[in-house]
C-alpha cells in the first residue's frame, strides 16, 4: 500500500475506490451500500475490486492507494443504487415471509453489490437473513473452492466482514464438471438455512451462463430450491434463454433488472489473484496436522475408492513393473499403483494389466502434494480446508495444512493445486490420487 494521506470529503459527493486500497473513517459521516462506517472503520479494497462510497456530512478519511488503486469522484447524476434496484429490493421485502431470493447474471454484472444491498436492507428493517453465496470463485463470504453461508447480525459495509458460518467443499474454482455437486451443496446449504426460520434467504450464483452445461446448472438450481423470486440481472438479455421458460411458472416471479454500468472488467489474471490473496489469508494461522490412513476416510480419490492390496500382491505388482510400488489398491474397474522412483515401461505395464485382469493406474509419489482438500467432520460438516503436504506410507499418515482444529474423519480431495506460495498451479482433470 502506498503512502497514507488524510483527505477531506464534502457533503453530498460520491466516489469510487478501486483497489488495491484502504479507507478508514477520522471524522464525519459516510456511507457504504446504504451503511454508515464507525469512527475509525477501515476498509480494504483489493486488487481488481471497488467500493461506492458517499458522504453524508463533511468528512475527514485516511486513504492509502497501492499501484493501480485509486480513488475518484463520481458525477452527481449517476445513482449509487440504481432506481429499479431499489424498487425490487422494495417489492421482495414487502413479500409475505419467509422469502427465497435468487439473483443471477453475467461476470460482472452487478450480483454481489446487489446481493450485500439488499442482505443490507433486510437487516436494516430487522429481518432475520441469510445469505448462501454459490460463487466458488470470487465468493465474498467464503474461500474458493466452497458454497458459503453466513447469518451476518448487522447491516456491513462488506460482506467480507460477515465471514463463513458453514460451507460445502465442491472442490474447483468453477462448477463445470462438477454441477452435480454445485447442486447438492446449495441444496444441503438451503436446508439448514431454512432450519434457522429466517425471514428472508438471498442465494447469489456464480456468472457462468454462456453455455449449455451452464444452462443446465442454473435451470436445475432454480428447479430444485424452488425461490419465491428469481432476481435477474442483465446487459442486453443474455439470461433470457435461461428465464423465459420459467414465467408462467405461477409459484415463481421473475424480476429483471439492468445490470451496473462502469464496474471494473476483471481479467481471468485478476480473478487469479483475488482467489491467490483469499487463500494466503485463509492459511495465514495454519499448521500441519497428521492424520492416520487406517482411520481417515478419502473422498474423491482413486485410493479411497480402493481396497488395499495385501503385502505379496504389492511385491508382486513392484516385480512385474519393475519399479519400487509403495502403495497399491484394486476396484471394480482398475489397479491403483503410487510408485516411488523410476518410469514404468510400456512392455512392463502391458504385462502387468495382463496378469492382473484389468487396467493400471500408475500414480508418481509426491502427486498429492499442493492439492487442496475439504477436512470433513463426523457430523457431516466442513470443518475446514487444508492442504496436503505429504502421503507419509511408511508411518501410514497423510500430513494436512489447515488452520483447523476440528474433529476430522473425511478429507474431500479436489481439484486445485496450490505450489509453496500458494499461488494456483494446476487443475487436475479426475481424481488427484
Amino acid at each position: 500500500m502506498g503512502e497514507i494521506m488524510r483527505v477531506n470529503l464534502p457533503s453530498g459527493k460520491a466516489y469510487r475506490v478501486s483497489g488495491p486500497a484502504a479507507l478508514t473513517l477520522i471524522e464525519g459521516k459516510v456511507e457504504v451500500l446504504g451503511v454508515p462506517m464507525r469512527r475509525r472503520e477501515k476498509i480494504v479494497v483489493p486488487v481488481s475490486k471497488s467500493l461506492i462510497v458517499r458522504v453524508v456530512e463533511d468528512s475527514i478519511v485516511e486513504i492509502g492507494v497501492g499501484e493501480g488503486g485509486k480513488i475518484e469522484e463520481l458525477k452527481e447524476e449517476a445513482p449509487l443504487i440504481p432506481y429499479d434496484w431499489r424498487e425490487a429490493a422494495e417489492k421482495v421485502l414487502n413479500l409475505p415471509r419467509p422469502v427465497t431470493l435468487m439473483i443471477l447474471g453475467d461476470v460482472d454484472s452487478g450480483k454481489t453489490v446487489f446481493s450485500s444491498f439488499i442482505v443490507n436492507y433486510s437487516l436494516s428493517k430487522g429481518f432475520r437473513t441469510v445469505l448462501i453465496d454459490e460463487d466458488l470463485g470470487q465468493s465474498e463470504i467464503g474461500v474458493p473452492t466452497v458454497i458459503g453461508f453466513t447469518v451476518p447480525k448487522k447491516p456491513l459495509t462488506s460482506l467480507s466482514k460477515a465471514g463463513m458460518d458453514e460451507g460445502y467443499f465442491v472442490g474447483s474454482t468453477s462448477p463445470s464438471g462438477l454441477i452435480h455437486r454445485v447442486l447438492v451443496g446449495t441444496r444441503v446449504l438451503y436446508e439448514r438455512a431454512l432450519r434457522l426460520n429466517p425471514d428472508i434467504v438471498v442465494i447469489n450464483t456464480d456468472g457462468w451462463i454462456n453455455d449449455e452445461e451452464a444452462l443446465e446448472l442454473k435451470t436445475s438450481l432454480i428447479n430444485i430450491i424452488r425461490p419465491r423470486v428469481l432476481v435477474a440481472i442483465e446487459k442486453g438479455g443474455e439470461l433470457e434463454a435461461l428465464i423465459k421458460p420459467f414465467e408462467a411458472q405461477k409459484w415463481l416471479e421473475v424480476i429483471r433488472l439492468t445490470a451496473i454500468t462502469g464496474l471494473h472488467k476483471r481479467s481471468p489474471e485478476e480473478r487469479k489473484l483475488l482467489r491467490e490473496a483469499n487463500y494466503r489469508r485463509y492459511f495465514e494461522s495454519a499448521r500441519i496436522r497428521a492424520f492416520p490412513l487406517d482411520r481417515i476416510r478419502l473422498q474423491y480419490s482413486l485410493m479411497g475408492s480402493s481396497i488395499p492390496l495385501p503385502k505379496e500382491e504389492v511385491m508382486k505388482l513392484s516385480d512385474l513393473l519393475g519399479v519400487e510400488v509403495v502403495w497399491a489398491g484394486t476396484r471394480w474397474d482398475k489397479v491403483v499403483v503410487i510408485i516411488g522412483r523410476g518410469k514404468v515401461g510400456e512392455d512392463k505395464l502391458r504385462i502387468a494389466k495382463e496378469e492382473m485382469g484389468r487396467d493400471i493406474v500408475i500414480i508418481p509419489r509426491g502427486a498429492e502434494r499442493g492439492t487442496l482438500v475439504g477436512l470433513i467432520g463426523p457430523d457431516g460438516r466442513l470443518k475446514g480446508l487444508g492442504i496436503v503436504k505429504e502421503l507419509d506410507f511408511e508411518k501410514g499418515l497423510i500430513r494436512v495444512l489447515t488452520p483447523s482444529s476440528d474433529d476430522v474423519s473425511l478429507i474431500a480431495v479436489g481439484k486445485i493445486k496450490l505450489d509453496e506460495g500458494l499461488r494456483e498451479v494446476a487443475k487436475v482433470k479426475g481424481y488427484p490420487f
